[in-house]
């Protein structure tokens, strides 16, 4: 992941990451956020509530409280 940092995304970029609370989502969350230390750049994370599923505000919830705790 770090050579694919390296050679696609400038130094001080701005990243947006779709956090939907699934484990793929949630994973890549924390491998950007640790390899932040070695080359610095801007991380958003935009999490959308379609309301499809009766999970739907559980999982904005985890997402909010994922974001605010990292």
């Amino acid at each position: 992941m770090a050579d694919s940092l390296v050679r696609h995304v400038p130094r001080h970029a701005r990243l947006t990451l779709a956090l939907s609370g699934g484990l793929d989502s949630v994973v890549l969350l924390h491998a950007l956020l640790a390899q932040r230390r070695q080359h610095p750049f801007e991380l958003r994370a935009v999490h959308v509530h379609h309301g499809l599923s009766p999970h739907a505000d559980r999982w904005a919830d985890f997402c909010a409280q994922l974001w605010a705790s990292r």
